[in-house]
């Protein structure tokens, strides 16, 4: 509004693209005389079909910014296969190549200064992550995982430049869509849980956090992504002082399969008295793990899981 008034101008505001926009916009954007439109628009229908098939109700794919980044992304794939390449599609990866092609255009587009060693830079994506840390937690949160903005390095318009967050005159820090935030946040403690060695209490509060807090429910299920794509194996996480049963039952209730089998993973190796403890424990619907898993709507291999654990 102030700079409105100071401009003497009107702001405009995006709309979210509906489907059809979307499938439009796709269409000039792959525009290209070596291709039949035909082939052009049945590719364009498919990517938005599956995209926001994968992000639920979400509207995070109407928005333009997010449509451009899909178009940049699938350019070069257009064929008669696409449908193969674009069919296991899932939120994760979606969000993966939105990002590293914010950062990877941002790089290309703003090549270091003459005399800059990158060396002495922290990575995009740390600096990134610690601007999502600090929007949902605060900078000591992020400082005690580890996490530091070297502000003579990185400034504020440096940043925004990337893509992925803006900032006011009060240099207040927004990220675009707050999905990106979240995925961010899934990748860090994807890779602290991958690295026991440097697996402290810091982490672990972070971890249990995220488990357990209602807010982080899009965070879990980029974790679950992250952990099916990369074919985790572990979770470098201290489960002995474990007692957190709803963690397990979150599981159960939101499909987190990876992520619950990682769990009773560690804690059969960890904290096996627990594990058996959690078999007897009810949850909020009165039922135990076993009961739960029966009447949500889960994988059934999800299910064979839990009945032969317990």
């Amino acid at each position: 509004h102030d700079l409105e008034k100071e401009l003497n101008i009107s702001a405009c505001k995006l709309k979210i693209l509906d489907t059809i926009q979307q499938v439009q916009f796709l269409v000039n954007f792959w525009k290209n005389p070596d291709l039949e439109e035909e082939l052009i628009a049945n590719c364009a229908n498919l990517l938005i079909k599956y995209s926001n098939e994968v992000v639920m109700k979400s509207k995070v794919i109407g928005l333009p910014l997010i449509v451009q980044h899909l178009a940049e992304i699938y350019k070069d794939e257009l064929d008669e296969n696409f449908e193969q390449k674009i069919k296991k599609l899932d939120i994760t990866t979606i969000f993966r190549k939105i990002i590293y092609l914010s950062l990877n255009v941002f790089s290309t587009r703003h090549p270091l200064e003459s005399g800059e060693n990158l060396r002495n830079f922290s990575s995009p994506i740390q600096v990134h992550q610690f601007l999502a840390i600090v929007s949902f937690f605060d900078e000591q949160f992020a400082t005690n995982l580890g996490l530091i903005l070297n502000k003579t390095e990185w400034s504020l318009e440096r940043i925004a430049r990337c893509g992925i967050i803006k900032y006011d005159k009060n240099l207040n820090i927004q990220f675009n869509h707050e999905t990106c935030a979240e995925f961010l946040i899934a990748l860090l403690l994807f890779n602290f849980i991958q690295n026991i060695n440097t697996f402290n209490e810091f982490h672990y509060d972070f971890f249990i956090q995220i488990l357990i807090v209602k807010k982080f429910q899009i965070t879990r299920m980029f974790l679950e992504g992250l952990i099916e794509n990369e074919g985790a194996s572990k979770i470098g996480c201290d489960f002995r002082e474990c007692n957190k049963v709803e963690i397990l039952f979150l599981c159960v209730c939101e499909n987190l399969y990876k992520t619950f089998k990682l769990i009773v993973k560690e804690l059969k190796e960890q904290n096996p008295d627990f594990l058996k403890k959690c078999l007897k424990v009810k949850g909020n619907r009165g039922d135990n793990l076993l009961g739960l898993a029966a009447v949500v709507h889960i994988k059934l291999d999800f299910f064979d899981f839990i009945w032969q654990t317990f």
